[in-house]
């Protein structure tokens, strides 16, 4: 994302994607993705809570006003990312105690 201008979404952006990563495209979204399709955690605590925290972070950010065009557009493709992913994890949560 080398196209952020604004440096609390570049910060944002560093935290959600890791370069050289072993899971798809290396952002939380996919971690989270892959945590819930596998149950495999791909760190201590799991990417879920990021996930909620990156959320809440964009929202803030998109809202604030400070964002140009460019970097709304980004901040909202991250967020609704983010957001697909968390859905995942509450649907397959609802599957589970269901029993299906």
């Amino acid at each position: 994302m080398r196209s952020v201008e604004n440096n609390k979404l570049r910060n944002i952006t560093a935290r959600m994607y890791r370069e050289n990563a072993e899971v798809a495209s290396g952002s939380t979204a996919d971690a989270i993705r892959h945590e819930i399709r596998t149950g495999e955690l791909l760190s201590p605590s799991g990417h879920i809570q990021k996930g909620v925290e990156m959320r809440s972070a964009l929202s803030k950010l998109i809202d604030s006003g400070r964002l140009s065009q460019s970097d709304q557009n980004i901040a909202r493709w991250m967020r609704r990312d983010i957001q697909d992913a968390l859905s995942e994890e509450r649907i397959h949560t609802q599957t589970m105690r269901n029993g299906y």
